[in-house]
């Protein structure tokens, strides 16, 4: 689909995945030979968790209105690996094409005019193990080697190619050259140490420089990858081979390889330091455009030393930095550690999102997490059980929107007073929220520190709102629908059909279609559906 034109050029930020095989073995419970994901092609559990694991993220990219990068559980899917793990190049074969097949099936439930774009990449990785000391490979020998699997790759739907974790620039060189004869884009990202230089001691510079050099500029682009950006962002190269590189995807931990290797559980590194990292790489290189957050944990523990694509960050929602504390934290009830404690109930249906705050929110000294829930059906039963003082609440949830339960919880516990978060911060959508007796309306890309110091002023009995907004609102038109317009409109995008409407209303079918009419033709819509969107993004519903 995407093969002759990659959307991620086009300077747009994209989702990647956030470490395939690091969440399969922590958080899904899988034992991955030799650290290969692509053995769960052929398990039925194995094929469901690869599955949900890709439909999470491209919710996420679908949520936040930015493209994603699928990564094919395809890394370590070659014929040495193979081997090592007893799969037959018959096998091998098999599986590299079911992979790509399973996130095409992905991909097709994604699709659509409005959609951002889903992208299909074959993630690919070395050979040998170069962090430890494995044999090294010559250009035409690795050409060779790799050209067996892009082969088969290039078979498939696929969109591009991308080897990662490489060590050297012989085996990237030799990638990058069986890629361009197979007619696929490549994607070349390499490792480095501390001191920013690849394991095998070339300048990160150099390294991608040699690659140009000899393959004619064949990578579509570079990029960096497993490791912390404290070990790489000196060594980053500027100019014309630095517009070349436009992947990061680093590491939590700020640990070497080395260190990694002999660790026996996870490290997960520093959440908000790494987010201030990324914000900085992104304002020194422009053309890094492969830059979402996802948190996770570097995958070392004992008898799984294996080197992973993944135990990566990537940046979403918005920038997380750690907030300072304000002794004005007015008269929350709760005390801990002889110390004020504002409770704060979390709703949002997006796990990894909601990880992230809680995570945030739990680094204040006052600030503590006491329940969470994904469903807007859930925030009041929570709320009656924790008796919290503030509940953050997505606008968007599953079973009840957030200003629904908003009004539910004012009227169950008005003790809690809410703060509701949305992506789009639509005006009309504060009105509603006042209606609701919100107490505090942010966008979702308000930086950490200031949603922190918001809780405590709505704690103190302030209600904020974010400006931007409330100028948008108060600049707002009034609604030109009469109660009765605005009542049939709001039935209609209820989900009913006029003549239900007329029923519910005691009206005739003529006068609600009446009714219909005059309202689209008020709201300036082309159609009922039009009038339905433009009424209620404006808040006249």
């Amino acid at each position: 689909m995407y093969r002759n034109a990659l959307p991620q050029l086009n300077d747009e930020i994209f989702l990647t995945d956030s470490g395939l095989e690091t969440d399969l073995i922590f958080n899904e419970g899988f034992d991955l030979p030799e650290f290969a994901a692509f053995v769960l092609v052929d398990d039925e559990r194995g094929t469901a968790a690869l599955d949900a694991y890709f439909r999470r993220h491209a919710d996420i990219a679908a949520q936040h209105g930015c493209g994603v990068i699928l990564e094919a559980p395809t890394w370590r899917a070659s014929r040495e690996w193979g081997s090592r793990i007893g799969y037959p190049e018959a096998e091998l074969r098999r599986v590299n094409k079911d992979a790509i097949v399973l996130l095409s099936r992905v991909r097709d439930d994604y699709l659509g005019a409005a959609s951002p774009p889903v992208v299909i990449s074959a993630c690919m990785g070395p050979r040998f193990n170069a962090y430890l000391g494995e044999a090294l490979m010559g250009e035409d020998e690795a050409e060779d080697y790799h050209a067996w699997q892009i082969g088969i790759l290039a078979g498939t739907g696929v969109d591009l190619v991308h080897a990662m974790t490489l060590a050297y620039p012989a085996e990237a060189i030799g990638i990058a050259r069986a890629a361009a004869r197979a007619g696929l884009p490549a994607v070349i990202s390499f490792s480095t140490e501390t001191d920013g230089r690849l394991p095998d001691g070339t300048p990160l510079t150099d390294a991608f420089a040699a690659v140009d050099a000899a393959t004619g500029g064949a990578p579509a682009y570079y990029g960096v990858n497993c490791a912390h950006p404290s070990h790489f962002e000196s060594a980053l190269p500027t100019g014309t081979i630095g517009a070349r590189v436009r992947s990061v995807r680093a590491n939590a931990s700020r640990k070497s390889h080395a260190e990694l290797d002999e660790s026996t559980t996870p490290d997960a590194g520093d959440p908000i330091e790494l987010s201030h990292d990324y914000l900085r790489l992104r304002a020194q290189h422009p053309g890094l455009c492969l830059r979402r957050l996802l948190r996770h944990r570097r995958p070392t523990r004992a008898g799984h030393r294996r080197r992973t694509p993944g135990g990566h960050w990537r940046t979403i929602g918005w920038p997380f930095a750690r907030g300072r504390r304000s002794t004005d934290i007015g008269s929350c009830r709760c005390e801990a550690d002889g110390g004020l404690m504002i409770r704060v109930l979390l709703a949002e249906d997006m796990r990894i999102l909601r990880d992230m705050l809680v995570t945030t929110l739990n680094l204040e000294d006052d600030i503590k997490v006491v329940a969470q829930v994904a469903d807007g059906t859930a925030v009041v039963p929570a709320a009656l059980a924790e008796r919290p003082d503030l509940a953050v609440l997505d606008i968007d949830m599953p079973g009840l929107d957030g200003l629904t339960a908003a009004a539910e919880l004012h009227e169950r516990l008005p003790s809690c007073r809410v703060v509701i978060l949305t992506v789009l911060g639509r005006p009309g959508q504060l009105r509603q929220a006042l209606a609701a007796h919100v107490s505090g309306f942010l966008v979702k890309d308000t930086p950490s520190e200031q949603l922190i110091g918001v809780l405590r002023r709505v704690a103190a009995g302030e209600r904020v709102i974010d400006p931007k907004l409330a100028l948008a609102t108060l600049e707002m038109k009034e609604s030109p629908l009469s109660e009765r317009e605005a009542d049939v409109l709001r039935r209609l995008a209820g989900g009913a059909e006029p003549a239900e409407i007329a029923a519910e209303l005691f009206l005739s079918y003529g006068t609600v279609r009446n009714y219909l009419a005059s309202a689209v033709t008020k709201v300036g819509g082309r159609n009922r559906m039009e009038a339905v969107r433009i009424a209620t993004e404006a808040g006249w519903l």
